[in-house]
Formats: C-alpha cells, sequence, structure tokens
C-alpha cells in the first residue's frame, strides 16, 4: 500500500487507488471510471443521478471500495497491477 507523502507547505498527490474494472492504479479513481468505464451498469447508474447526491456519493464508494478490496487480495510481489503509464 502506497502512504502519500506531504509536507507542511504543499500536499503531494502521488495516493494511488485501483479500479475496479480494468486493475490500473490511478489518483482519481472517480475521474478515471466516469471516463473509462462509461459503459458499465454502476457507472451508467452513477451517472443517472444528481451531483453531489447520496446516492451517487454511495456508489462511487462502493465501486472505489471494492477497487482496494480487490488489489489487496490479488497483488503480488512481482507487481501485475498496472499503472496508467503502461
Amino acid at each position: 500500500m502506497h502512504v502519500s507523502t506531504s509536507t507542511k507547505e504543499k500536499r503531494k498527490y502521488d495516493k494511488l487507488n485501483a479500479c475496479y474494472y480494468c486493475e490500473r492504479l490511478c489518483t482519481d479513481v472517480r475521474k478515471h471510471l466516469v471516463m473509462v468505464h462509461k459503459k458499465e451498469k454502476d457507472i451508467q447508474l452513477l451517472e443517472s443521478k444528481p451531483l453531489r447526491s447520496k446516492e451517487r456519493g454511495l456508489v462511487l464508494e462502493k465501486t472505489e471500495t471494492e477497487g482496494k478490496l480487490q488489489a489487496q487480495l490479488c497483488s503480488s510481489p512481482k507487481g501485475t497491477w498496472r499503472t496508467h503509464a503502461s
């Protein structure tokens, strides 16, 4: 698991989260889900909800949590998870 490093002067956005659908690591998984996985059933449900609504937040939280769990269960020392750069 990667721990975000920050100083008192400036915050660094270097923490990576796993995408449930494509197993990629990205800094903003919410934006990634909406842009890349538009055809997935959960993401279409997400898009149908109004911005900043509780239902939308619950769908995003569920998808993010599933991605984190999948990354923890499937991670190996050889690094099977891909990054956006690869």
